[in-house]
């Protein structure tokens, strides 16, 4: 999942220098009350696609539910870009 990989570099290391920048996700997430049309994510999503800004994504994936149009790697989603 794009979201959960943008947390995962965003944790401290052990093995990165000391006092380094963080990886951090990239804009501001979406007003609650305002949410735009399409995937919440879409517009911090480095593997979004115009498919992401018009239609929302269902829930799917159980038992570990998940919303997204391109779950998958980011070896593998660079390669469907290309």
């Amino acid at each position: 999942m794009p979201y959960t990989e943008a947390l995962l570099r965003s944790i401290p290391r052990l093995d990165a220098p000391s006092h380094g920048r963080l990886d951090a996700i990239r804009g501001r997430p979406p007003l609650l009350t305002a949410l735009p049309e399409g995937c919440a994510f879409q517009a911090r999503c480095p593997y979004a696609q115009p498919r992401c800004a018009t239609e929302r994504p269902s829930l799917s994936g159980a038992p570990h539910a998940f919303a997204c149009w391109f779950p998958c790697s980011a070896a593998y989603a660079r390669e469907s870009l290309a």
